[in-house]
Parts: C-alpha cells; structure tokens; sequence
C-alpha cells in the first residue's frame, strides 16, 4: 500500500501518479528489494502499475490486473478534479485523536464468510489507520488528472500482462444471478438489507446488462490491453473484489500466469 493506507506514514503531497509511482520504488529500494518486479495491482492501483510498466519497464517482469481501473481517452469525463481543504485535514486529526475508534468501528465493512474473528479485526484496524489519513482524499481528487496522464503515457511493449476482468465480467444469466446473489449476502451481514432482488429482473433487462459489460469489454478492456501490448485478457465474471469473492480462481488463474512468466 502506498502513503496514507493502512500502517503506512501519510503525505502531505498531492497524490499524482509521478508522486505514487516513484514513491512506491522509493520505498522498495529503501527495503534493499530490487527490481526487477511482478506487480499486481487491483483497482485503481491499476493505473500506476500502468504508468510503472510504460515508464520504467527494465524494472517489471510482469502485472496482474486485478479488475484494474478501466482506461480510455474519455475515462476521466466522470471525475471531478478535487485537492484536499481545511475540512479533510480537519477531521484526519479527528481522526487521530481517537474519533472514529469511539464512533466508527460498528459502522465497518464486515467481510465475507470465510474471514475469521482476528482478519476482520486486521482489517479494521487498517481502515482505522486509513481514516486518519489524507493521502486517500487526494488520490482520489487526483483521479481526474492522473487518468488522461496514465492514458496517454501508455507505450506498448513485451512485458508478460494479465487482465483478470470481473465486474465487467457478466456475459449469463447465471453470471448475473451469481453476482446478485454474492452483493446481497454481504448486504446481509453488513445488516444492509437486500439489495438486488433477482425475481424482479426479467430476462430482457438481464440481457440489457449483459449487452452493456459485453459493449464496455469491446471498447474499453480490449483496446487497453490491446494498447498495452501482450496483455491477455481473462474474463471471471464477479465483484469487483473478486479476490474475496473467487480466491480458489483467482489464485489459480495468478498461479499459471506466473509459472508461465518464469517457466
């Protein structure tokens, strides 16, 4: 994890994706751990992975995508740039002092099923830790200029690419029930609610979901990892944190890339 998340120190730097990228190697050669590298990045961590690659290749071997970022010309278009006031920095010191320890902890992300008692503490105490940053509030401001910036650094090459594509990964019914039935299941146990109801969906608006992934693969995740150059993409139809809701497929599809990477 970069500035900011989790156990790492903040930054008061605006979070640009020069920032983060050399911020990232920075720190793994102060840990003596030198390149060449294999990242695998998951969501927006696809977008300096991208940037990493393109602009420093002798340094990567090979990337898994992780359902990383989707990239285009237009990808910015819905993003507001943002840089981080008075108010953030205001209740990151809140923070700090022991707000959201008093008055946040019940209202965490409660993790899937197979997380025991001490990953769910873990994982509250990285978010804890990220609350009281606000490196995350000017990433996220950030994206709107980092994403035309990343998009239009891209330079083809031979590193070895894995595009594990899951939320835009739907192409059945089945796919869409599976799907429904993983959000509402972490909807219950979050005490959320259900929040897609199947029975309600008839066929023809299922198809028109289907139609709408199969359209933003064929514009958008194919000509990026065409862009990309010797990116295979691989479609595992699911949530965005596939990881947690597929491990068992997701290990083995990063399982093979490597071996085949190293072989």
């Amino acid at each position: 994890m970069g500035g900011g998340y989790g156990l790492s120190d903040d930054t008061q730097n605006d979070m640009t994706v020069g920032y983060i990228v050399e911020d990232y190697r920075k720190a793994l050669k102060n840990a003596g751990i030198q390149p060449p590298y294999v990242l695998m990045p998951h969501s927006v961590g696809g977008l300096y992975a991208t940037y990493w690659a393109c602009n420093y290749p002798e340094e990567i071997e090979g990337v898994v995508f992780i359902d990383g970022t989707q990239m285009s010309a237009k990808a910015a278009d819905e993003y507001t740039f943002y840089e981080v006031g008075f108010g953030d920095k205001l209740l990151a010191f809140l923070n700090k002092i022991g707000f959201d320890r008093l008055y946040l902890r019940k209202e965490f992300y409660h993790y899937p099923d197979n997380y025991s008692e001490d990953e769910q503490y873990l994982g509250d105490a990285l978010s804890l830790m990220t609350m009281d940053s606000v490196a995350p509030i000017s990433e996220s401001g950030y994206e709107a200029k980092n994403l035309p910036k990343v998009w239009g650094s891209i330079v083809s090459n031979d590193i070895p690419k894995l595009f594990i594509c899951s939320s835009w990964g739907m192409q059945t019914k089945e796919d869409f029930i599976e799907y429904a039935t993983w959000m509402n299941r972490q909807r219950e146990i979050n005490h959320l609610g259900k929040s897609i109801d199947t029975d309600r969906f008839s066929d023809e608006q299922i198809k028109g979901t289907l139609d709408t992934f199969e359209k933003n693969r064929n514009e958008i995740i194919y000509p990026y990892a065409e862009k990309m150059g010797n990116c295979e993409v691989v479609i595992l139809s699911g949530d965005h944190m596939i990881y947690e809701m597929k491990p068992q497929e997701c290990g083995e599809l990063i399982r093979a890339f490597l071996e085949k990477t190293y072989q």
